[in-house]
């Protein structure tokens, strides 16, 4: 299913169960969902999740994503 926005892409992508099975990722803050990577924040205001998207048949779509692994205290 392709979407209109990169933004109605990502928020789908934010009900699918790889989003609410990671509660690491339930607190980040979007970046700027205008372009492809969006990527996402931490507290830190460092990147934290990049999800990469593609456009297809005046569509886009989520091609894949990148987490960072949080260091360990």
């Amino acid at each position: 299913v392709g979407f209109a926005t990169i933004e109605e892409a990502i928020n789908a992508f934010r009900q699918e169960e790889t989003w609410t099975l990671r509660e690491d990722w339930q607190a980040l803050t979007p970046g700027d969902i205008s372009e492809s990577p969006v990527e996402f924040l931490d507290e830190r205001g460092w990147v934290y999740l990049s999800v990469n998207l593609v456009r297809l048949n005046d569509s886009w779509l989520v091609n894949g994503y990148e987490s960072c692994v949080p260091a360990s205290s």
